[in-house]
């Protein structure tokens, strides 16, 4: 099923694809944008802002699920107002995230209504929850990768 939604006037959906669909798209996506993609890599879920889709992968737990449409619903989110993926200062980040909060929460908890059996929609992650996840995410993204 797909699910549809719009970000300042640009028609978005998400789509649950498997494993093996999902590595076999985001191969031919990194194809047609040079980009190279690991073989057999294993993808939780990806944002194709070329076509405004969202691609979650159906086989990880619904947990999962949730923080990896959260995280690509930001990336959605980050290029229909044209932000770019430069460095932000810390001040940056926290409009950022203010101005998405309601986007990002409105959207997730639809999704999970309107697609989800009840025994699914009940442990969601809700307000208070995603700001954790949403600050528990800048603060890991602070420390140093090697």
């Amino acid at each position: 099923m797909v699910f549809e939604f719009e970000i300042n006037n640009l028609k978005w959906k998400i789509v649950k694809l498997q494993n093996e669909e999902l590595q076999n798209l985001r191969k031919k996506i990194g194809e047609e944008q040079n980009v190279k993609s690991e073989e057999n890599s294993f993808h939780y879920g990806f944002c194709d802002c070329a076509n405004h889709t969202i691609y979650i992968n159906e086989y990880v737990c619904l947990e999962e699920q949730q923080r990896t449409l959260l995280h690509e619903l930001t990336h959605a989110w980050l290029w229909s107002h044209g932000a770019s993926y430069t460095q932000y200062c810390e001040d940056a980040v926290c409009d950022i995230v203010a101005s998405i909060y309601c986007f990002v929460s409105q959207v997730f908890t639809r999704y999970y209504m309107e697609m989800s059996p009840k025994s699914v929609r009940e442990p969601l992650l809700q307000g208070d929850q995603i700001i954790e996840y949403l600050k528990a995410k800048v603060d890991n993204d602070k420390e140093p990768r090697c």
